[in-house]
């Protein structure tokens, strides 16, 4: 929550959660309706992309965007983030599924393997290079 804090007056991005809507929505994907049921500032940390795993703990075949982002509210996660929605804007990330926390046992990152670490280092980092830009 004390980097949400440091981070506030900085620039920041939005994640936006999404379900599906049977008439009006402000998104489409595949031709299916979504409509925004959440909306959060948020900062990335990490940049990443990777297959997600399904509920029986498949993984699917399509490769992903799924960079770690740390929310308003204080939590961080993993978004798997749906790049075929439209509209796109500018800063922002739009998935209809929920964060995997990050020390989730399903977590996958192929290229990392420490990733608890490495998000902590990227956070300081990110408070970092915030602070001195302002």
């Amino acid at each position: 929550m004390e980097a949400v804090e440091r981070l506030r007056p900085y620039g920041s991005e939005v994640l936006v959660q999404v379900k599906p809507a049977l008439f009006r929505g402000e998104y489409a994907a595949n031709g299916q309706r979504y409509r925004r049921i959440t909306q959060q500032r948020c900062w990335k940390l990490v940049r990443m992309s990777g297959r997600r795993q399904d509920e029986d703990g498949n993984r699917e075949d399509d490769w992903m965007e799924s960079p770690v982002l740390l929310l308003e509210d204080g939590t961080a996660g993993r978004f798997w983030l749906d790049n075929d929605m439209t509209p796109q804007r500018e800063g922002e990330y739009v998935s209809s599924h929920a964060p995997d926390p990050l020390m989730k046992q399903t977590f996958l990152d192929t290229a990392n393997t420490a990733l608890p670490a490495l998000v902590k280092r990227y956070l300081g980092e990110a408070v970092v290079r915030y602070e001195r830009t302002g």
